[in-house]
Parts: structure tokens; C-alpha cells; sequence
């Protein structure tokens, strides 16, 4: 039986860290969004309320900073939109701010042809 050195398994506890850490995405109905504007945050939370763990947070909530220009120029016109239409949309989800899961992408359904 071969010994396991301290490295092997420090790189092995990373390694699956990392696998916790892995990316989520979501899809249904927006049931809900969000502003925070004392705390500089947007929250989703869609139909159903399904889980979101995009990073080892697990909640029903999920977040983004209002800081994040990308996400605000971007991402919550999207979500706003879906959530006026009642379009499904695809939340997906990297990483923690706090206790909830980072939204870091999102798409409608259906996409557009290209």
C-alpha cells in the first residue's frame, strides 16, 4: 500500500474545494427582484424556490453588487425584463457574496436566432 504524502493531500482538499466551488445555473420565472440600495445589492429569486449554490453559499437568494457594472449594464435589464414578460431565464451562478450565491451570467429563453 503506497503512503500518501501531506502535499498529495493538500492538493487532493483543494481539488475537491474546488469542485464545491464549480459554477450552478438555474432556470425558471423570476418571482422575485430585489434592491438593497443602502447595501449596494440586487436579489433574484425565482419560482419555486430552487436552490442556488454557484459557490458553496446554498440559498434561494441569489446576489450581485450594484458596483458590478457589468451586471448592472447588462445583466439586470435582463432580469427585469424577464421578470415584466414572465419570460423563463437562466441564472447562472459563481462564487459567494455573503451568504448568497454570485450571479455571474444570464440568459432568456428562448435565445434568438443568430
Amino acid at each position: 500500500m503506497s503512503k500518501h504524502s501531506p502535499l498529495s493531500l493538500c492538493v487532493l482538499s483543494v481539488c475537491m474545494m474546488a469542485k464545491n466551488a464549480a459554477a450552478d445555473s438555474v432556470t425558471g420565472t423570476i418571482h422575485t427582484l430585489d434592491v438593497d440600495a443602502a447595501g449596494g445589492r440586487a436579489y433574484v429569486q425565482l419560482e419555486g424556490l430552487p436552490w442556488f449554490n454557484g459557490g458553496g453559499c446554498p440559498s434561494y437568494w441569489t446576489v450581485n453588487d450594484l458596483t458590478d457594472q457589468n451586471f448592472v449594464k447588462f445583466i439586470w435589464p435582463l432580469l427585469m425584463m424577464a421578470k415584466a414578460t414572465g419570460s423563463r431565464v437562466t441564472i447562472v451562478t459563481n462564487g459567494c457574496i455573503g451568504a448568497w450565491s454570485k450571479i455571474a451570467a444570464a440568459e432568456t429563453d428562448p435565445r434568438l436566432a443568430d
